[in-house]
């Protein structure tokens, strides 16, 4: 610790000191810090956006599925005679 504390303020060969050395050694940490918070924000956004979008697209076909289930029923009981009625099938599989 002694040896540290003996190169505090001394002047390097670029006429920097330790010190400042050391000042700009924390502000890049700091601003490359500040970078990586500000890709994690981003990356939350998209994250966000992305989910919104999932759920989006869950919910139309969903839709779809249920509009197309509907088209495949047959006709609703209630129009009666107008649906002729279905064929029994016999025991041997052939429609009697």
């Amino acid at each position: 610790m002694a040896k540290n504390e003996e190169n505090d303020g001394k002047i390097n060969e670029t006429g920097a000191t330790d010190i400042e050395n050391q000042a700009k050694k924390d502000k890049r940490n700091e601003q490359q810090t500040n970078v990586n918070e500000q890709k994690t924000n981003l990356d939350r956004g998209r994250n966000k956006n992305t989910e919104s979008s999932n759920n989006d697209i869950t919910r139309y076909l969903a839709r779809a599925r249920s509009i197309s289930s509907k088209r495949s029923q047959p006709d609703s009981p209630t129009k009666g005679s107008e649906t002729p009625p279905r064929k029994l099938k016999g025991n041997d599989g052939h429609a009697e």
